[in-house]
């Protein structure tokens, strides 16, 4: 595999090679989006669980900063600090599936 900063051979390779180093970044990009707001970029805990661009241990970082937060969430709204009860249902189901897929991604490594 290429790095992007060594220079490729073949004629055709030169012209998909910064494609493919941008692509790359692309990837990066979006773990560092998905570490702060998961489910803007997988939507929901099994499509992450489902995802191939993700290893095991990045689809781990990834639902346990989902799960932090949403145990952030349930504590507020166990404060008082969420009014809205559907919401706090939401949460709690949210949570329920992210520690699901955890539990299955763990048992992965």
């Amino acid at each position: 595999m290429l790095t992007a900063t060594e220079t490729p051979r073949h004629p055709l390779l030169r012209l998909i090679a910064p494609r493919i180093a941008k692509a790359e970044s692309q990837v990066a990009m979006d773990i560092d989006r998905a570490m702060k707001d998961p489910r803007s970029v997988f939507g929901t805990p099994e499509a992450l669980s489902k995802s191939t661009e993700l290893t095991a241990e990045q689809k781990r970082a990834v639902l346990m900063q989902w799960k932090n937060q949403l145990e952030q969430l349930q504590a507020a709204d166990d404060e008082g600090m969420q009014q809205n009860a559907a919401t706090a249902g939401r949460t709690d189901d949210l949570l329920g599936r992210v520690t699901s897929m955890l539990f299955r991604v763990d048992a992965d490594l």
